[in-house]
């Protein structure tokens, strides 16, 4: 039976699949427009323009504003925790994860390789290289000795054909698909209804909807 996460979305899809809702709340005050500048692990230096806050500690946005590119935020995100003691409960498992290559996607490869699993993520080609070429290096490091190569495939994921492409690759590779975790998303600072523009919103409801609804379906 496949295991369905979807991130961000509400509903289930079909009773034959249990759907894990996890939604995320973010605030949007604004601190500062201050810029400032950091040097990741990769030796690139990162400039933010906009520093937010949530709870206590702070999140600095990415320079062009849009989230995707984990390697220039500063501070660098945590993906891994070092008291994390794994139990094999994936042990033996093939897991898709969409927007596997930063951020919470990344998080969820690292853990699920630790647990055993074999991981396939996807990413967005020439704009998540670099993300998803350390995140291949994070899974090889962490996964067990029987564990599967991990793969990592570019696609845009708010098309059908693409999505099914993606599962057809997946279950070609590995002969199924035991876990899919539906990470995709993206968001825009907004603060009035006029910044919404009819491409905006459709770009927003194909990637956070519409890629969880075709990615569940096609891997069912």
């Amino acid at each position: 039976m496949l295991c369905s996460v979807m991130v961000g979305l509400v509903g289930s899809v079909s009773s034959r699949i249990p759907i894990t809702q996890n939604s995320c709340l973010h605030s949007r005050r604004l601190l500062t427009s201050r810029p400032s500048t950091g040097t990741s692990n990769n030796g690139v230096v990162a400039t933010t323009t906009r520093v937010l806050r949530r709870g206590s500690s702070s999140i600095h946005t990415f320079k062009d504003g849009q989230p995707g590119k984990e390697y220039l935020m500063d501070p660098l995100p945590i993906f891994s925790d070092p008291n994390y003691q794994p139990t094999n409960e994936l042990q033996g498992k093939v897991a898709l994860v969409i927007g596997g290559d930063s951020g919470i996607g990344r998080a969820v490869c690292y853990s699920f390789a630790k647990e055993g699993a074999t991981i396939a993520f996807t990413y967005v080609k020439d704009v998540e290289d670099i993300d998803e070429k350390y995140t291949l290096e994070i899974i090889n490091d962490s996964k067990m000795s029987d564990a599967g190569d991990p793969i990592a495939i570019p696609t845009d994921v708010r098309y059908d054909k693409n999505c099914k492409d993606v599962v057809d690759k997946v279950v070609a590779t590995y002969g199924r698909i035991d876990v899919l975790v539906n990470n995709a998303a993206v968001q825009y600072e907004t603060y009035t209804l006029d910044d919404i523009t009819e491409e905006r919103l459709e770009r927003i409801f194909r990637t956070n909807i519409f890629s969880h609804f075709f990615m569940t379906r096609c891997a069912s």
